[in-house]
Order: structure tokens, then sequence, then C-alpha cells
């Protein structure tokens, strides 16, 4: 029988499947470094940065005998920033890059579902102004490359698009 408020014809069932088992695996580096050294308004430079890099598999009842990576996790992620600052001012540019990722997988009859969100990398610029004890300007300049976030369908067609998106949330 059907839910209440659900009339017939249904156009459109969506069924969300947990995992049979899953293994995530991987190492991140990471660095962060002032260069205080350098000489004059030079000191207040610095570089940051993390790499990630992971491997996954995961099983679903639904297609047996088959592995995926995990959903949403990405082989390779990562951002480094250079910057200066003090106690008045403070800037940033950064680069974040985020590998392929599994969103979500068609069921046994319709392999060809798959949907995966592409790699993308964006840059970022931060600016603050400390104006004084109680106030600060800043200025944030995101996705400055207009990297476009591009989500696909694996199987016969493979790269078959069915959504570019800008917004990376």
């Amino acid at each position: 029988s059907l839910p209440p408020g659900v009339t017939l014809p249904v156009n459109r069932v969506v069924t969300t499947v947990n995992g049979s088992e899953a293994e995530v695996s991987g190492a991140e580096i990471s660095f962060s470094h002032n260069l205080v050294a350098l000489p004059g308004a030079l000191s207040g430079l610095f570089v940051e940065g993390n790499l990630t890099l992971a491997t996954s598999e995961a099983t679903i009842s639904s297609r047996p005998g088959e592995t995926f990576p995990f959903p949403q996790q990405a082989d390779v992620t990562g951002n480094l920033s250079l910057g200066w600052e003090n106690d008045t001012f403070s800037a940033r540019a950064s680069l974040t890059h985020t590998g392929e990722r599994l969103q979500g997988v068609g069921d046994v009859a319709r392999p060809f579902e798959d949907r995966y969100r592409a790699a993308y990398t964006q840059v970022d610029v931060n600016l603050r102004w400390n104006i004084n004890e109680t106030f600060q300007l800043y200025a944030d300049g995101i996705n400055l490359n207009d990297a476009r976030e591009t989500r696909f369908y694996t199987g016969p067609d493979y790269g078959n698009f069915y959504e570019r998106v800008q917004d990376f949330g």
C-alpha cells in the first residue's frame, strides 16, 4: 500500500541502502611554517599545506560481487596556502584540490547510474584588517578561478554529465 498522501502514478522512488562493509586507509601530511627568519616585512610570510592520500573499498548488498570507493571519499585531497600577516593585517591565497568522489550507486539493473563528482581545484583569497580591538574589516574571494564542480554517470555512456554546479557545499 502507498504511504498517506502519495497517489498514483509514482514517477520516482529513491531508496537509501547502507553498505555491507567498507574499509578506508590512507595517510595525511600537513605543514605550517612562519618565515620569521626573513628580514623586515618579509618576516610576516607563512606557508601552510596538507595532503591526504586515501584508498577505500565498500560493498553493498544490492550489487553483490562488486566493490566501490567509499562514498564521498576522494583518493587525493589537499590545500596549499601562502600568506602574510602581522597584528593589524592578514592576507592569504589558498589552492584547494579534491579528487573524484562517488556520489551514489545505481541498482543491479542500472549500474550505469553510478554517480560521481569529478575532481576539482579552486583558488580563494582572504584579507583581514584589524581596524582596532573592536572592529575588523575583511574580504573573501571564493573560487576565483571559477572552478565548476561536475557530476557524471558511469557505465556504457561514461562521462555523461548530469549536473554542473558551482556550489561546493
